[in-house]
């Protein structure tokens, strides 16, 4: 009597033991999956963020695809369902509207295109120092952060490439963002589909910067990350950086060699203003909306695509015209 009483007894102990590690380790998880990343937190924190928001990503898409549920939104590798920002929102006309940028879309009956972003990149650039902002931007959209830069708020490189892809927008022409490097020190940049040149091209808004090759044709991101591998090809990039005091880039500013080599991530979900959501809102997507194109095993596991070196298919579908997409035909 007493030995199954024993028994029963470390029984109970042992289910308590699990049950309190496995609440521990949950909430633990669940709280590293919520935190917002930076790049000045330790790098075990940083892995350990990464992981952890990896692990509620599958666990999302493991519901969704079990139950049917519509907590996943899907990336255009998984249906075609997936949609590009809807630019007839009346949000954008509020933006061309505004007398602070209306200027840039008022010379245009149609879409504007790439000199015209290079020029938004300018003046956003001159209105406020790149810094750390005062507080989260995330669901704040780009005319209440340039009230803020006004009364002398600073945005770091994801704030300020959301607000040039939403101005570009604006614009009637789709863009969206692009995370660069698998290492800690990460960085964000704009890409948008430029109807003159048939191809979509990057615009580094931080930096003050873009990039052309030989031609003088500008890059996207994968050209850049591809040409970066080879020695002989990064000898063809030309860069052009802007002259705003507050630029950041220089001659001896190395962004090609220390972040597109290392890796990018394609941002597909560039809602801000339709289904403002932050960009790693895991009730969003389980593969955080990108197509990780690197090295770094943690970013393929954040992600439900991922490959070190594309094949031409998977660029062809990553880089075609958004207008291909039958949803985004639908918008348009």
């Amino acid at each position: 009597m007493n030995v199954t009483h024993s028994i029963r007894g470390r029984a109970r102990k042992s289910i308590l033991v699990f049950i309190t590690i496995t609440f521990i380790s949950t909430s633990t998880i669940a709280y590293l999956a919520i935190r917002d990343l930076s790049d000045k937190d330790p790098w075990l924190l940083f892995a350990s963020q990464k992981i952890s928001k990896a692990l509620i990503m599958r666990v999302f898409d493991q519901v969704a695809s079990r139950f049917g549920s519509n907590i996943y939104a899907p990336t255009p590798f998984d249906s075609p369902d997936f949609l590009y920002a809807d630019l007839s929102h009346p949000y954008f006309e509020k933006i061309r509207n505004d007398k602070r940028v209306a200027h840039f879309y008022s010379k245009h009956a149609g879409p504007i295109d790439f000199s015209d972003a290079v020029s938004i990149r300018e003046y956003l650039r001159d209105l406020f120092p790149h810094g750390r902002q005062s507080k989260s931007y995330r669901n704040i959209n780009v005319l209440e952060m340039i009230d803020a830069a006004e009364n002398g708020e600073k945005f770091l490189c994801g704030n300020i490439s959301k607000m040039l892809a939403q101005l570009i927008q604006a614009g009637g022409t789709q863009a969206r963002t692009v995370g660069l490097s698998a290492l800690q020190n990460g960085h964000v940049v704009v890409e948008l589909w430029s109807k003159r040149f048939n191809k979509w091209v990057i615009i580094d808004p931080d930096y003050n910067v873009h990039y052309t090759d030989v031609t003088g044709t500008p890059l996207s991101a994968l050209e850049l990350y591809q040409m970066s591998q080879d020695s002989h090809k990064l000898k063809n990039i030309n860069r052009v950086a802007g002259d705003s005091p507050n630029t950041l880039h220089n001659s001896d500013t190395k962004l090609v060699e220390s972040y597109y080599r290392n890796g990018l991530i394609i941002y597909f979900y560039n809602r801000w203003v339709d289904q403002n959501l932050p960009r790693r809102n895991p009730v969003r997507s389980p593969s955080i909306m990108g197509y990780y194109v690197g090295k770094s095993v943690i970013e393929k596991l954040s992600h439900k695509h991922g490959s070190e070196i594309l094949d031409y298919e998977t660029s062809a579908e990553l880089y075609k015209n958004p207008s291909e997409y039958q949803a985004a035909r639908n918008l348009i």
